[in-house]
């Protein structure tokens, strides 16, 4: 898969997170560059027994910025804005997620 958007880019290496920490991952679009993301645990049988992390990820492409609001089960916790010209800024993102993972 060749990654042609800051959105491909950034889904790539969150299901790649999720999954190395043994979750799952769905996403939803709406008609705007607005994505919801989903990290959810499953029991044995597949079925859902938890969301520890959601992901509302607002991007501009043309610009190479957005912002990444993160809820837990108690609502949002963090708010935090990117942008692909400055050093870091996914990085720091996809840190974050892992973290946040690696502690439920």
């Amino acid at each position: 898969m060749s990654l042609n958007s800051i959105k491909e880019l950034l889904l790539k290496q969150i299901e790649h997170i999720a999954q190395s920490a043994r979750y799952d991952m769905v996403y939803e679009q709406n008609d705007s560059d607005q994505l919801l993301v989903q990290i959810i645990k499953r029991d044995d049988n597949g079925g859902i027994i938890g969301t520890p992390l959601s992901l509302d990820i607002v991007i501009d492409e043309d610009r190479g910025n957005g912002e990444v609001v993160f809820y837990h089960s108690k609502g949002e916790f963090k708010r935090q804005e990117f942008d692909v010209y400055k050093e870091g800024s996914l990085l720091d993102i996809l840190v974050h997620i892992s973290q946040r993972l690696n502690i439920n």
